[in-house]
Formats: structure tokens, sequence, C-alpha cells
């Protein structure tokens, strides 16, 4: 895998497969291989060699069960600091078996990085600030499907050419413009200000010092 190496002497093996990842509008077939601290998919080429898209810390991430829904089964979230994904699994077994490994293995590496915060403070070092700024402070939602609202979700309009959909990048609902107009900095997000939904410009406007986001 180019410009990754993964031969590390604390990491290891634990699962491989392929998984049906959500886009934006449709889900699309990615192959997974999942280490005690590193989650890594892409695609399988047509000379069947891997392709990398993304790879993720595990310490970083958080997992969280998803209920079924005409669109998408069998399937659970997938959050990172920049971005959240769904994850589509063949049988109820398998969810289980990724949802479990992928919770326990992220579960040790935050045990672990908490572990050898309170010993750095304890030994006077910086290491454990250094250990907190991997851990993000803000998780990007996931998305809501295009085709699960014909509404927006805040003041009930129907979508249409003229009255277009729009995510927000707060809580990945799909809102109307009228309905986020707001622009507001995320913590541990791309640079530059994002569309937010009214209800969370307001959250995040009352929590941040004045001046803050204007």
């Amino acid at each position: 895998m180019a410009g990754l190496n993964l031969v590390q002497p604390h990491r290891y093996f634990v699962r491989e497969g392929s998984l049906l990842k959500s886009c934006r509008q449709v889900l699309k077939k990615r192959y997974f291989y999942l280490f005690n601290d590193l989650l890594i998919y892409g695609v399988i080429t047509a000379t069947s060699a891997f392709s990398i898209r993304k790879h993720h810390e595990l310490v970083t991430l958080e997992v969280a069960d998803m209920a079924d829904t005409e669109a998408v089964q069998h399937a659970f979230t997938v959050k990172t600091p920049k971005k959240a994904f769904a994850v589509s699994c063949v049988s109820v077994e398998d969810k289980r078996a990724w949802f479990d490994d992928m919770s326990k293995n992220i579960r040790e590496q935050q045990d672990r990085k908490h572990s050898f915060g309170a010993f750095a403070e304890t030994v006077g070092t910086s290491l454990s600030s250094a250990l907190d700024e991997q851990q993000p402070a803000f998780c990007a939602p996931v998305w809501q499907n295009d085709h699960d609202a014909k509404k927006c979700t805040k003041c009930g309009l129907c979508f249409s050419v003229v009255n277009r959909r729009h995510h927000c990048r707060m809580c990945g609902f799909l809102v109307c413009a009228e309905c986020s107009k707001q622009r507001v900095l995320l913590p541990d997000f791309d640079s530059g200000k994002h569309r937010v939904c009214d209800e969370c410009a307001e959250k995040v406007l009352a929590a941040e010092p004045s001046g803050t986001n204007v």
C-alpha cells in the first residue's frame, strides 16, 4: 500500500472483507482492512490489486449502531473527525462481527492513550497534551440519505428543483436553504465556515466565546 507502512511492532491484523459504504446518494462496494489500531478501505482494481482510498487511526474513531432503513440494512456508522459514513454488511452476523471487533479495538486504543496521558502527567512531560490532540473535539455526522427525506426536516417544506436539499454539516440532516442560512466554524473540521441548520447554529454560537464565529 503506497505511502502507508503497515509493518509496525505493535500492529496486528484483525479482519478484512467487502462492505457497502454509503456515499451521498448510493452505496458503493469497498474493501476494508481492520487492524488493532488502523482502519483502511479502498477498491479492488481490475488487476486484483488493492487501491487504498482512506485510512484512519482507531483512536480517533467512533462507531454506533444504525437501525435498518429501506435503503440500508445491517449497517452501523463510523465517525471520524472530518467525515462520517455508514457501512452495510451482508448479514446480521457479519455486522455484529465487524461492529464488535471495531468497538473493542477502538476502546483499547483509547484506553492506551489515556494510560499514556496519565503516565506523562506523573513524570511531568508534555506527552499528555500531545496525545490529547489525537482525540477529536468534533465528529462529523453521517449525512442523511437524499432518498430518505422528501421534506425539510426542520420546516417541513417539500424539496423540489427550486427548493433544493442541503446537508447540515453538524447534525447531518437534510434541510432547505431557508433553514440553513448560517455558516459557522467547526472544531477539527476543514478550514473555513460550513453550512449548518439554524438549530445547530444556535448551539454553536451559544457555546462559543463572543465574536469567535462572527
